[in-house]
């Protein structure tokens, strides 16, 4: 049985970087999620929409984690949008739906850390 491909795509919309993920997020993957995530938290606040992600180990849950005080450090937020059952049972056992922004989907994400923003300032 073959790996799902893993692939990784950002697009923009106003001042939110969209991060959509799928197949594996695991030691072999992570390192390009954390470049993504790295320059975008930079920039501005940062969605990583998962409904396409098969897999996700500890060192994809390092970079989320790693993702989320960058973040914190460098004031922009980090939501997570989408995640399949498989990845919210990683979330939850680990106790990390406690940090994270979850959300069912994408537009939801958008919209609060959009909408938190512009009613904000």
């Amino acid at each position: 049985m073959s790996r799902p491909t893993f692939e990784l795509a950002r697009a923009d919309r106003d001042e939110l970087a969209v991060l959509t993920v799928s197949g594996d997020i695991d030691v072999d993957t992570a390192w390009r999620l954390r470049e993504e995530l790295t320059t975008a938290l930079a920039e501005r606040d940062a969605v990583v929409e998962m409904s396409g992600v098969d897999f996700l180990d500890s060192t994809g849950l390092g970079v989320l984690v790693a993702g989320y005080q960058q973040g914190r450090n460098s004031g922009h937020r980090l939501a997570i949008a989408a995640a399949p059952r498989r990845v919210l049972d990683i979330l939850e056992l680990t106790q990390l739906t406690t940090i994270f922004n979850l959300y069912p989907d994408l537009d939801e994400a958008i919209e609060a850390l959009l909408g938190s923003a512009s009613s904000a300032g």
